[in-house]
């Protein structure tokens, strides 16, 4: 059961990630991992680490998000 994070707040949904990324609007959220789904508008900055992993800058949010090889694909623009 995955949890919704905000600064200061933390909920449980009842749907798995599957589920709630089929039901957000892909333009306004994106897969980053297996496990990370991020609203895009909360990314302050995208930036590559010593060993080329991109990681996502989230506002209010203190540790640094990183992106699976995966899904680097949706970054590189940025």
């Amino acid at each position: 059961m995955p949890a919704l994070k905000r600064p200061g707040v933390s909920l449980n949904s009842g749907k798995n990630l599957k589920e709630l990324e089929e039901e957000l609007d892909p333009n306004e959220f994106c897969r980053i991992h297996r496990s990370i789904l991020v609203r895009l508008s909360a990314i302050a900055s995208v930036q590559r680490d010593k060993r080329g992993r991109q990681l996502l800058n989230i506002r209010d949010f203190q540790e640094k998000l990183e992106v699976s090889r995966n899904h680097n694909h949706l970054f590189q623009t940025m």
